[in-house]
């Protein structure tokens, strides 16, 4: 027998005799490195590790000081350890702390090949869900629990709290990533954390991430109030759920052996429990009695000041305090048009809260759009407002421009989880004055005009506002400013360079968002009157091809003739598609021999760029397309000069 071999044998000999003296005599006797006795896939320190020898010999062999370093890895039929891991697999915590303390880095890292033969960067927590320790051991959350208490930074964020997204995630195991994978023990919980919880109707998950999430009280139980209605489910269920038992206690005594037992107090208990759920319970209670209370009375006082003011007092309604995701006293009073002075004072009673904000509305989208969905999957769409918008909707322009001069309003604030304005949805929003108001102010969310004037099938004059919308922002005075700085300054402007920024500026109005929202809702008539404002042949070739395929069979047939509701009008969504071309209005004849005689204009040369004078006016010019003619129609409904003109002081 090979010497190498037989020391090896008689070194696994005596570790499994727990032959601690004798090993440390034949090491020194036959003047042995244990180091040098492994191979690619066997290693002395970690098989005695992995097998049930007394922890005094893996110190021992740690103590002889034999391994340059304890950072290294052996690899044994594609599976790779290093003596951390085999600590941690088999739940040795002690001589995971004697492996710390001699030096090992818990997020030791180093690159290798998988079995499909790619370069990874081995992580403990990857190796641990590969081998299932996390599902078969019943001492997981002990393991992982040590781990992040240890210092183990994650840097898969599969295994970070989005790990609810997978079917079999523990709840003990979630908590327990929640309270150690940040510094501050504390998440900023996502609401769709707290859907998850409550659509797998799991009171015990919806409980730990409450406590373990970092937003203000009132914010977490919004958010938890706001899903439960989204989810159609009722909060009632809180509080018949009661649990018995939490986590083991063994689990917060073994925190303590690493200096650490003030943690044993900080998951979540019985006592925690009940509070969370009381909190929970308390505040719907109270924001659904003040919304019944100012649904039933409004009418009484939103006219009287005096009565309002006596109506806040006796039921102690805060504004700044007293909202929720879908009610807000101000919106509220705004939509069912209260007085000026009333809607002043509201204002006023906002001290600590700005005007930017906005609350949810559930908006019922057109039969049409919903064929489009399988009813398990289909839910009206979620949409908002904003006090500014309100008071568009309503018409009190009086009061939006109260808010502008008042409270440093701005006209386009947009919430974070990008819900479309509500507007898009709504009859007869739009109206000239109401144009006129939010361009003056500069709003500049044009898309969502865009798909407003798209959806209203009774809005009289969408084509025309479509023109002056896009006459406005598609190449607005900043853009063409620039352009003229450039030439003025001679700058060159590369072919590339022009057709990049002329992209941008299109993206502002016309991009696939608005394609895609003009096959759901729109009709040949506004797919045409959008597409004369498409410069890009390409683009509106695969736009008109598309168009062909979805409807030129009339895939909708078996819904009664294509007949479709929509702000509680029944339509047929082509009625006048197949006469259309034949059957143009005046406006749109001269639309069509415009675009016709232009056809060839519309495929500029982005080379050919001049200036020139012109009736002693500067136009500037891409190739023979006049920018000045696209931005000023001549159409005489238009007249987008009185844009100019406007007197905003008329507000």
């Amino acid at each position: 027998m090979d010497e190498l071999v037989k020391k090896r044998f008689d070194i696994i000999q005596l570790l499994k005799d727990n032959d601690e003296k004798n090993l440390e005599k034949y090491v020194k006797d036959k003047n042995i490195k244990l180091n040098k006795l492994n191979t690619y896939d066997f290693d002395i320190l970690m098989y005695a590790i992995e097998n049930n020898f007394e922890d005094r010999i893996v110190e021992c062999i740690i103590n002889m000081k034999h391994y340059e370093t304890l950072n290294y890895y052996t690899e044994n039929n594609t599976k790779i350890k290093t003596p951390f891991v085999c600590a941690i697999e088999s739940n040795k915590f002690n001589i995971a702390d004697l492996l710390l303390r001699n030096g090992y880095d818990i997020n030791y890292s180093f690159q290798y090949l998988d079995m499909f033969n790619e370069m990874k960067y081995f992580d403990i927590i990857d190796y641990l869900y590969s081998t299932n320790y996390f599902k078969k051991n019943e001492f997981s959350c002990y393991g992982l629990m040590y781990l992040l208490n240890n210092g183990y930074t994650i840097k898969n964020k599969e295994y970070d709290i989005s790990m609810l997204d997978k079917k079999d995630f523990n709840e003990d195991e979630m908590e327990i990533l929640l309270k150690f994978s940040l510094k501050d023990n504390k998440s900023t919980i996502q609401c769709s954390f707290y859907k998850k919880a409550i659509t797998n109707d799991s009171i015990k998950l919806l409980c730990i991430l409450y406590d373990n999430d970092s937003n203000e009280k009132n914010n977490k139980v919004y958010n938890i109030y706001k899903e439960y209605r989204h989810c159609g489910r009722s909060h009632s269920s809180l509080r018949s759920r009661r649990y018995d038992s939490f986590k083991n206690d063994v689990i917060y005594y073994f925190l303590s052996n690493n200096n650490n037992s003030s943690i044993k107090y900080s998951f979540l208990n019985n006592i925690k429990y009940n509070k969370i759920i009381e909190e929970v319970n308390q505040y719907i209670k109270d924001i659904m009695d003040i919304e019944n209370k100012i649904d039933r009375d409004f009418d009484n006082i939103k006219n009287d000041i005096i009565k309002y003011k006596k109506f806040i007092n006796d039921n102690t309604i805060d504004p700044e305090k007293n909202y929720s995701y879908n009610f807000d006293i101000l919106i509220y009073a705004i939509e069912n048009e209260a007085s000026e002075e009333v809607l002043k004072y509201i204002v006023s009673q906002y001290n600590n809260r700005t005007l930017n904000y906005n609350t949810e509305i559930m908006s019922i989208i057109s039969k049409y759009n919903k064929f489009r969905y399988n009813d398990e999957d289909y839910m009206d769409c979620i949409t908002y407002t904003t006090p500014f918008l309100s008071a568009i909707k309503k018409n009190n322009l009086t009061f939006a421009k109260y808010m502008l001069s008042n409270s440093g309003i701005n006209v386009n604030y947009e919430p974070n989880d990008k819900l479309e304005p509500s507007y898009i949805f709504e009859k007869d929003f739009l109206n000239d004055e109401k144009l006129k108001f939010l361009i003056k102010n500069n709003y500049n969310n044009a898309k969502s005009l865009i798909k407003y004037c798209i959806y209203d099938i009774n809005c009289k004059y969408k084509e025309k506002y479509l023109r002056i919308i896009y006459n406005h922002f598609y190449y607005d005075n900043y853009c063409i400013m620039n352009l003229l700085s450039c030439y003025a300054n001679n700058v060159p402007i590369s072919t590339t360079t022009l057709s990049e920024y002329i992209e941008k500026e299109k993206g502002k109005v016309l991009n696939d968002d608005i394609y895609e929202f003009l096959f759901e809702n729109g009709n040949k008539r506004i797919i045409k009157q959008i597409l004369k404002y498409e410069y890009d042949q390409k683009k509106k070739k695969s736009v008109i091809e598309k168009y062909n395929i979805m409807f030129s069979h009339r895939p909708f047939t078996s819904y009664k003739k294509d007949l479709y509701f929509r702000n509680g009008t029944l339509d047929d969504l082509f009625e006048d598609d197949d006469e259309i071309d034949n059957n143009l209005s005046n406006e749109d004849q001269q639309s069509s021999e415009e675009e016709s005689s232009d056809s060839d204009t519309s495929n500029y040369n982005e080379e050919n760029i001049t200036r020139r004078r012109n009736n002693d006016e500067n136009h500037y010019f891409i190739g023979n397309d006049n920018i000045s003619d696209i931005y000023y129609s001549d159409d005489p409904d238009l007249d987008y000069n009185d844009y100019d003109d406007y007197d905003y002081d008329d507000y």
